[in-house]
């Protein structure tokens, strides 16, 4: 009776391995990084941005005066402060096809006009204050009294003076070339108090 019993035991210890088991504890060894669960759910996500420019031609522009592009003002005068020099320099062409098209634009906007267009008389691309300056030469200073450009003059001015002491020489060039335009149309707006901040640059 003793023999067969001892006999039973160890065949009921011999069984399979792992029945009844839930969990099995694993050892891991410091510093490996950990295989991922069968069942994990993987959380991470990658986004990416989508650079959409406004199509213009498609808006709903009805009672507002805008160039062959279906641009407002506004919105040409932002672009000259785009990154890209064609932008920059399309904005100018933009605005000349739309003081051709609404020549009331120019005096009805001039307190937006003239500060912001003054931030381009030091811009780095020729091709930019060429443009500009075709712009101020053809269609913008004909257009307006001389006396209306007085309360502008200082900001005009001290962008003049800033692009006259600019390390290209291009650009201080083009800077004498601007001021050529307002001595021509404007010259006593331009001279009385304002000239001296030009002869500073010298």
């Amino acid at each position: 009776m003793g023999p067969m019993k001892a006999a039973g035991k160890g065949k009921k210890k011999g069984g399979n391995k792992g029945v009844g088991i839930d969990f099995k504890k694993v050892k891991h060894k410091v510093g490996k990084k950990l295989a991922k669960a069968q069942n994990e759910t993987d959380v991470d996500f990658r986004s990416k941005s989508i650079n959409m420019p406004s199509q213009a031609v498609q808006e709903d522009k009805d009672g507002l005066n805008v160039n062959f592009h279906n641009l407002t003002l506004q919105e040409l005068l932002a672009q000259t402060g785009h990154y890209s020099e064609k932008a920059r320099k399309n904005a100018f062409l933009g605005m000349a096809d739309l003081f051709n098209r609404h020549p009331e634009e120019i005096r009805q906007h001039a307190h937006q006009f003239f500060p912001k267009i003054a931030e381009r008389v030091g811009d780095p691309d020729q091709g930019v204050r060429v443009a500009m300056r075709a712009l101020l030469r053809e269609q913008v200073m004909p257009a307006i009294h001389a006396g209306a450009l007085r309360p502008f003059m200082p900001v005009i001015m001290a962008h003049v003076s800033g692009a006259m002491t600019n390390l290209n020489i291009s650009v201080r060039l083009d800077a004498l070339n601007f001021l050529d335009v307002l001595m021509d149309f404007a010259p006593m707006s331009s001279v009385n108090g304002f000239a001296f901040l030009c002869h500073l640059g010298f």
